[in-house]
């Protein structure tokens, strides 16, 4: 395939996402459908089960409408992503109580391997790998999930809640103010393990969050020397991390 033509094959499916991904709940901005849309196209051209491995940060989202007001309310700008300090934990019940909050399983990472399991259609095409709370919020990732068709290898932490994000959008934009919690928990020791090792054996193309370098930079070089070593499709790491992720 020509670069042209490859140019116009993620126009057109980028635009086509755009839309399909909004109707779902995916408050993404369009960075983040150009990136998808790249990751669906190579997987295209994969082997015949277009298999991919995930790995990266799970949150419940709580997404709601806000004004100006609010924003300033809790120092965050539209288009952006931060990783919550303490003074900002207050917005995750400020939503719930005084706003229509819709509730979203996410995290960048999940949601790029659901779009691209429901794109892609067939079973057990997707793996991902993450960390979860023994929570009802982490029960609703799974439920999420499974509805999409995606096979996931949660590790569930003890004693820490499911992390969240509140998803603030005005004027058709979003902040994104993520409380990490229990997503911080993944580390190389469940990367290691067997069922999180077939998933990597098995897939032909690798996709991880940014997040993953704050708490397991080593999971990532895991994969990656797999990938290199088997002459596998790179991972993909996501340029779209908080500002405070080094």
């Amino acid at each position: 395939m020509s670069r042209d033509s490859m140019n116009q094959l993620l126009e057109n499916r980028s635009s086509l996402l755009w839309d399909s991904c909004w109707s779902r709940g995916f408050w993404w901005t369009r960075a983040n459908v150009v990136r998808l849309s790249s990751v669906l196209t190579i997987l295209s051209f994969c082997a015949v089960k277009h298999s991919m491995c995930a790995v990266g940060e799970e949150k419940e989202r709580r997404s709601s409408q806000v004004d100006q007001a609010f924003l300033d309310k809790y120092e965050v700008k539209l288009n952006n992503a931060i990783l919550c300090e303490a003074k900002h934990i207050p917005v995750f019940d400020d939503l719930v109580n005084n706003h229509k909050v819709q509730y979203i399983a996410g995290g960048a990472t999940q949601n790029t391997a659901r779009v691209a399991q429901w794109q892609i259609n067939q079973p057990g095409a997707v793996t991902y790998a993450g960390a979860i709370g023994k929570d009802k919020f982490g029960d609703k990732l799974k439920e999420a999930a499974a509805a999409d068709g995606l096979t996931t290898l949660y590790y569930e932490a003890e004693g820490t809640p499911t992390g969240t994000c509140a998803v603030l959008v005005s004027g058709g934009e979003r902040s994104l103010m993520a409380n990490l919690a229990a997503a911080e928990k993944y580390t190389i020791s469940w990367t290691e393990s067997k069922p999180v090792q077939d998933a990597i054996a098995a897939a032909q193309m690798y996709y991880i969050a940014g997040f993953v370098l704050t708490h397991s930079a080593d999971s990532i070089m895991h994969v990656a020397k797999h990938a290199h070593d088997n002459n596998k499709v790179r991972p993909r790491l996501p340029l779209h991390s908080p500002p405070s992720t080094p």
